[in-house]
C-alpha cells in the first residue's frame, strides 16, 4: 500500500481478517488514518506491534455487523416474510436522507452488489 501510495499509506483500511492480519493494517494505514476491524477470519494469537499502531496515530474503530446465526437466521427471515426492495437505486440518496436524519422508522439502508438500494423500516 505504501509503495502504490507514494509512501503516504491508506486514509481507511478495512480490516476483516482481525488478529491474523491487523499487523499489516497498522503497516499500511497513512499517518491519522483509520483501521476499520469488521472481521475476524483469520485469527491469530499473535496481534499487532503496538509501537507501529501508535506510531502511525490511526484510529481503530471495532463494527460489529452481527454473528453468523444472526446472518442465517435473517436469511431465513426476509423470503419467509417476502421482504423487498422498496426503493429503486435512483433513489438511494434519498434512502440515505432519511436515515441520516435519524426518520422514525429507518434503521438499515442496504445495498445489493446489483446495485439496488433498500431502505427498510423497523
Amino acid at each position: 500500500m505504501r509503495k502504490i501510495t507514494d509512501g503516504q499509506g491508506a486514509d481507511i483500511v478495512v480490516e476483516v481478517g482481525g488478529a491474523g492480519t491487523i499487523a499489516q493494517s497498522t503497516l499500511a494505514v497513512a499517518h491519522r488514518g483509520t483501521i476499520s476491524l469488521i472481521g475476524h477470519v483469520a485469527y491469530d494469537t499473535a496481534g499487532m506491534n503496538l509501537l507501529h499502531f501508535t506510531y502511525s496515530g490511526a484510529t481503530l474503530r471495532a463494527i460489529g455487523g452481527g454473528s453468523r446465526s444472526d446472518l442465517k437466521d435473517m436469511n431465513r427471515v426476509v423470503p419467509a416474510h417476502r421482504l423487498r426492495s422498496v426503493f429503486d437505486r435512483v433513489q438511494v440518496p434519498t434512502v440515505y436522507e432519511h436515515f441520516d436524519a435519524r426518520d422514525e422508522g429507518w434503521t438499515k439502508v442496504v445495498l445489493h452488489p446489483d446495485g439496488h438500494g433498500n431502505g427498510h423500516k423497523r
